[in-house]
């Protein structure tokens, strides 16, 4: 089991790194295709989510509502696209300070600072709506990237 858990948090990880190398490399093409990318995404992500660890079906319940709207409505959601995901950053990063002081294995350094950066993106995002418009594509593009490198450690951790 935790071989396996620890394959999904580096697939996690590997998948949000393409994504946020997509956005810093190409940051104007990506919030034009991205509600429907990410809608793909946050449905992979759900999937994983649930698979990762079945208590965590709340996490996964909202990727997948998240990824369904993008899909559903890929241009008219790019300004609820913001507000989800500062939603989305906030959620998660009270979620993974909550994990860091519940469970014995996700207590390291990187752990409370992945949920600590998640939690501040959230509310960056969410503080100035304007200002997420033009800065959104690199805040996610490493907000990705940083994900991308706490999900491999995670998954590196619980593998030993």
């Amino acid at each position: 089991m935790r071989y396996m858990l620890s394959r999904i948090f580096m697939l996690e990880g590997i998948i949000l790194g393409i994504l946020g190398l997509l956005f810093l490399f190409n940051p104007i093409e990506s919030m034009f295709i991205f509600t429907d990318i990410a809608g793909w995404f946050f449905i992979l992500l759900a999937i994983l989510s649930i698979l990762k660890i079945p208590r965590d079906i709340l996490m996964g319940i909202i990727d997948l509502v998240i990824g369904l709207i993008l899909i559903i409505m890929p241009i008219d959601t790019i300004g609820v696209l913001i507000i989800s995901y500062g939603m989305w950053s906030l959620i998660k990063g009270i979620y993974l300070l909550i994990m860091f002081f519940t469970n014995k294995n996700t207590r390291s350094g990187i752990f409370i600072l992945y949920s600590v950066v998640t939690i501040i993106f959230g509310i960056i995002i969410l503080s100035n709506l304007a200002t997420g418009y033009m800065i959104l594509p690199y805040v996610i593009g490493i907000y990705f990237v940083l994900s991308a490198i706490s999900e491999i450690f995670i998954g590196f951790r619980f593998g030993h």
